[in-house]
């Protein structure tokens, strides 16, 4: 291919261009039609060859290996239009598009590349798109010296408007997640804080949180295997578990099966209390959640009255929460301070995974005979009913 096979239209176009465009455009068809010459197996060996020829001949920069590869799929999905789609002008795309860009993606709740078709197909219609105005003002801004046509060419599109391009400008994984399912599901994508817990005291932070065990027991009494629960409090300056309370979810004459509650959480409490006391130098902070692991607010009163002040009960939040004072904060561990006791759990689980009724951690993942076992303890339990 040569300047005399371009149409009419693009020789024109091609004759108001500056010299240094005029070089850039003819070496773009030197390499379309070397390449068109070249079997696909060898356009990558072609491709740099091209490119050091170039570099050599013109003294030109913009012409690497994978520039060359672009041109020629550009000229391959757009025709003899692509070797002069708005040459030489920046691709910066104006703030209102990439706003409406990110706002039409956040919409999807599914897939981005829907969103970045329907701005594509907006464009095309002849639609207003925000930043760019529709493709007939483009058009008349561009060629000003052409006819315009009746329905926008393919080709015609704002620089830098490729689908690979716009998937650049596309919200990162996190704010996609924080936009279409809010902050607890973008939480782990988020940007994480790290405690540093070097600067606690002993005692200073008491974590509390339940925790399921990954097996089944039987009880005595109950006619069924029964889930086994744990309240644990551990020191956050030492990590020494300090106490705990176990449950079997025993179900009762209607079916209810049990639960922790506040009395479960102040035993556990008044035995840490009882048998490491309060400290003297510094105020005693016992952190509890909101849910099964919690302190009512009238308990929580009373504690740090009859402790003097010296004991605070503060309530975990799953973000943006400001830690007790005592210790520093950095960039790193989420979920507020109870990251240490998931941490021991994830241990404590590990090392119990081989114990005789383990559910596996999913119960998509519980192993084969799990249901056999059931089986058999709740007719065993049944045919043992009457003896002593």
């Amino acid at each position: 291919m040569t300047l005399l096979d371009l149409p009419s239209h693009l020789r024109a176009r091609y004759s108001r261009a500056k010299p240094d465009q005029k070089t850039k455009i003819e070496i773009r068809i030197q390499i379309i039609a070397a390449l068109d010459r070249t079997p696909q197996n060898g356009w990558k060996a072609k491709a740099k060859e091209l490119s050091a020829e170039i570099a050599r001949v013109h003294a030109i920069g913009g012409f690497s290996p994978k520039r060359i590869l672009d041109i020629y799929r550009e000229y391959r999905a757009n025709g003899q239009e692509a070797l002069l789609m708005h040459y030489g002008k920046k691709a910066e795309k104006p703030k209102e598009f990439v706003q409406e860009l990110a706002r039409r993606v956040e919409n999807n709740k599914r897939v981005a590349s829907v969103a970045l078709d329907e701005l594509r197909a907006d464009w095309f219609a002849g639609k207003n798109v925000p930043g760019y105005g529709n493709w007939r003002n483009a058009w008349r801004a561009a060629y000003p010296d052409d006819a315009e046509p009746a329905h926008c060419p393919d080709w015609f599109t704002p620089k830098g408007w490729s689908e690979r391009n716009l998937s650049r400008l596309v919200p990162s994984e996190a704010e996609l997640e924080y936009a279409r399912r809010g902050v607890f599901a973008a939480h782990g994508k988020l940007p994480q804080k790290r405690n540093d817990y070097r600067s606690l005291m002993p005692l200073q932070i008491v974590v509390f949180d339940d925790v399921r065990c990954d097996w089944l027991v039987s009880y005595p009494g109950a006619t069924e295997a029964c889930e086994m629960w744990l309240l644990v409090a551990m020191d956050a300056a030492t990590r020494k578990v300090l106490d705990w309370i176990s449950l079997a979810r025993v179900p009762n004459d209607e079916g209810k099966r049990a639960e922790f509650i506040g009395e479960h959480m102040l035993i556990l409490a008044g035995n840490i209390l009882r048998h490491h006391g309060v400290p003297t130098g510094w105020q005693m902070t016992l952190k509890v959640e909101n849910a099964k692991a919690t302190i009512s607010r009238e308990k929580a009163d009373y504690l740090g009255t009859m402790a003097g002040g010296k004991i605070v009960v503060d309530y975990t939040v799953m973000h943006n929460r400001r830690l007790p004072s005592g210790h520093t904060e950095r960039h790193g561990t989420p979920w507020d301070i109870k990251g240490i006791l998931e941490s021991f759990f994830r241990t404590f689980h590990d090392h119990t995974a081989g114990y005789i009724g383990n559910t596996g951690p999913r119960y998509d993942l519980a192993p084969a005979e799990l249901k056999s076992r059931q089986d058999d303890l709740k007719a065993l339990l049944k045919e043992a009913e009457d003896l002593p």
